[in-house]
C-alpha cells in the first residue's frame, strides 16, 4: 500500500521560511503552502494563471478547469 504524504505544520514552514535566502524560492513556497498547489503545479505556474484583480490561482487538471 502506498504511503501518504506527511505534511509539514506551521512552525516548521516559518522555520522554512526563514532560512531561505533566495526571494523567487519564498515566493515559491508561500505560494504553494498557502494555496495547497502541488509541487510540479507551482513548477508550472506562469503569470496567464493568475488573475491580478482578485489574485486567484486557475488550475488546469487534466480535463477539468477550476478556480482555487
Amino acid at each position: 500500500m502506498k504511503k501518504l504524504p506527511v505534511a509539514i505544520n506551521e512552525n516548521e514552514f516559518t522555520n522554512l521560511i526563514k532560512h531561505t535566502k533566495s526571494e523567487k524560492h519564498k515566493l515559491a513556497f508561500l505560494l504553494g503552502y498557502g494555496s495547497g498547489l502541488r509541487v510540479s503545479e507551482v513548477i508550472n505556474l506562469k503569470p496567464e494563471n493568475i488573475e491580478n484583480n482578485t489574485i486567484r490561482i486557475l488550475r488546469w487538471f487534466r480535463f477539468s478547469f477550476y478556480v482555487s
